[in-house]
């Protein structure tokens, strides 16, 4: 994945902070294990209530170290020529007023074809009404992450992904977080910001329910079916304790007034305070406001009277 820069600007060092979250109620979790039930030898799509459509490849290995098996879809091509295959396990989950946030984990690694063409492989959300309310999309001719909402136009991410050379390489996490109740979503990979407070449904008479999270193999050329593949693990759905989604403070660094500068990826409508301390003991707020759009650049005009800074993005509410 793209590397972001570190600026080291005079002797100004810049902390990024998220909120703290915890835990709430597990909806749907899985590591694919033997334990749980799974069969190396068989089709994931058959298997502890993973079902699916097409017909390319899926199924489990042992590939990743010290984590025992993992899903997999791509690298056996399709049987037919339907260019897409998808898996997934049905969740069927309506959010309670006290469940408004949810979180899905999962991880993730992608192997380049050998042979043949380069496809897209997409984490696909659907509500219960089988509405499609959004996606990420990987892409591995390009290597480039994209996400499409309910009107289906590509939007680059801005971020690229990286191919495995080897069992213990290219490894991601990635988190979506769903605030139903402020029909907006956020994602990360291993910490990076991927997407921020996009809607979660575009149309207002969608459903806002979460029905399943699919992993989707959309080929390029059916006529010369690449052999790459995503594997996944650690599978995860859960409601979340918290009352917003993460928000997350970028530096820019210093602009031509010699003050620092943040990008800050907020939810609307959520309150913060952008905090400074030189000591880790004392904070002191340089400004307490309503997010009304994201991401929003943040200017310190006190940053040149200290020598050196360390910055939060603290929610308030």
């Amino acid at each position: 994945m793209k590397k972001k820069r570190l600026l080291f600007l005079a002797a100004l060092l810049v902390c990024s902070v998220s909120i703290r979250f915890t835990d709430g109620a597990v909806i749907y979790q899985t590591s694919f294990e033997k334990s749980e039930g799974y069969d190396l030898t068989l089709n994931l799509v058959g298997q502890r209530g993973w079902v699916g459509d097409g017909t390319g490849g899926n199924g489990l290995v042992e590939s990743i170290p010290d984590m025992g098996q993992q899903a997999y879809i791509g690298f056996f091509p399709p049987t037919d020529t339907k260019q897409t295959t998808t898996v997934y396990s049905p969740l069927n989950f309506t959010p309670a007023t006290s469940a408004k946030i949810v979180k899905f984990s999962v991880v993730l690694q992608f192997y380049a074809s050998t042979a043949g063409g380069d496809d897209e492989f997409r984490w696909a959300v659907y509500n219960n009404n089988v509405n499609r309310l959004f996606s990420i999309d990987f892409f591995t001719d390009t290597q480039r992450i994209y996400y499409e909402l309910q009107d289906r136009n590509l939007v680059d991410s801005g971020w690229n992904f990286g191919f495995a050379t080897g069992p213990d390489d290219g490894i991601y996490t990635l988190e979506i977080w769903m605030d139903f109740a402020r029909n907006s979503w956020s994602a990360f990979l291993s910490g990076a910001i991927l997407v921020n407070a996009q809607p979660i449904a575009q149309q207002t008479a969608t459903s806002l329910t979460l029905g399943d999270i699919d992993a989707v193999w959309s080929i390029d050329n059916i006529q010369s079916v690449g052999n790459n593949e995503m594997l996944f693990d650690d599978y995860t759905v859960t409601t979340e304790s918290v009352t917003a989604v993460p928000s997350m403070l970028e530096a820019l660094g210093m602009n031509s007034r010699r003050n620092f500068e943040f990008n800050l990826f907020t939810q609307p409508g959520v309150k913060y305070s952008v905090d400074v301390t030189d000591n880790f003991q004392q904070w002191f707020s340089l400004n307490e406001f309503v997010s009304t759009q994201s991401p929003a650049i943040f200017e310190d005009t006190t940053s040149s009277s200290h020598s050196k800074g360390f910055y939060r993005l603290r929610q308030l509410q």
